[in-house]
């Protein structure tokens, strides 16, 4: 399980390769139709596994960590500060839970209050 989590972490990052927020919603929205959008595998190996298998537990860690600086240094990068990266963060992640039963439709309408949420963070 731990082995396929870093390999679809490698995968993962490999299509969010923008640079700006709302070009990894894009490529979130068409990760989500080419792979589908059944929630976050992440969240679910540790549902499953629990952090009873620490390689698990690890992998998802690693993710996390990953996900995170992406979206802090695009949001710093586009607002010169991080004081949306939280809000930022559950926007993405939220659109990829809503997906999942939403629709891919559900990233499309993140990506616009991301959009909303970083015009409001610059103004500032």
């Amino acid at each position: 399980m731990a082995a396929v989590l870093a390999h679809r972490r490698q995968r993962f990052f490999s299509a969010l390769d923008g640079a700006s927020i709302d070009e990894i919603f894009a490529q979130l929205a068409s990760w989500s139709e080419s792979e589908g959008a059944r929630g976050c595998l992440f969240l679910r190996a540790l549902s499953d596994a629990g952090t009873s298998i620490d390689e698990v537990a690890a992998e998802v860690t690693v993710y996390r960590k990953e996900l995170h600086l992406l979206i802090t240094r695009l949001v710093r990068s586009e607002t010169g500060d991080g004081n949306a990266v939280e809000a930022m963060l559950v926007l993405f992640e939220g659109a990829v839970a809503a997906a999942s039963y939403r629709g891919v439709g559900a990233i499309h309408v993140a990506r616009t209050a991301a959009a909303v949420l970083l015009n409001e963070s610059s103004e500032r």
